[in-house]
């Protein structure tokens, strides 16, 4: 609605400098022609890339005087940064996110212990049990390079942190999560709705930050 309203703005003065000068007729048609481009460069802000250049040339084909033409353009460029901004500020800004494990440990096996963890990928039809031993050689790989000898990987934590994209893609692994992240457990029960709260004990779940 916003970039109809502007179009319709635009395009009446456009239609009346050029009215002025060619006609009533020719005013109303290139006001028309104007208001339409107006609502197409909006629409590209979301959907289509229209570049006003594009507009302008039209214009000129059309065999309009250089100075309407460029009247014309500026009240486009003006119409179309204004949306621009508008539309900028009408974001919501980006919530930033992390990474959580979360253990399923029905039968209470792991310990009450801090725990900590990384998310890495493997090809989907490999054993997940090679992760481990793919990341010690990935680590021994880089320590074998010039940047390994000066700065050597000495456990997982550092393989994950430091070791480069392009080893851990040899050794067919890649990390996700190059810190350490939170690891919780939980008894993988979803206790009943009775409309009370739900508390962390309910739930069984111990959150412990690295």
């Amino acid at each position: 609605m916003v970039g109809v309203a502007v179009a319709v703005v635009v395009a009446v003065v456009v239609g009346v400098v050029v009215g002025v000068g060619v006609g009533v007729v020719v005013g109303v048609a290139v006001g028309v022609a104007v208001a339409v481009a107006v609502i197409l460069i909006i629409n590209s802000q979301t959907h289509m890339k229209i570049e006003i250049d594009l507009v302008t040339e039209v214009l000129k084909d059309n065999e309009l005087e250089e100075d309407t033409v460029m009247t014309i353009t500026r009240q486009l460029q003006r119409a179309a940064d204004k949306i621009a901004a508008e539309a900028e500020a009408e974001k919501e800004p980006v919530e930033k996110k992390q990474f959580v494990i979360l253990i399923s440990d029905p039968n209470g096996d792991l310990p009450d212990e801090d725990m900590v963890g990384w998310v890495v990928q493997i090809p989907e039809n490999d054993n997940p049990g090679t992760v481990a031993d793919r990341l010690i050689k990935a680590g021994q790989h880089h320590n074998t390079t010039r940047r390994g000898r000066k700065h050597p990987a000495k456990s997982i934590a550092e393989v994950c942190e430091v070791v480069g994209s392009k080893i851990l893609k040899e050794h067919k692994i890649w990390v996700k999560t190059k810190l350490c992240i939170s690891a919780l457990k939980t008894d993988n029960v979803l206790p009943q709705d009775d409309g009370s709260k739900i508390s962390m004990d309910d739930l069984k779940i111990r959150a412990v930050l690295p």
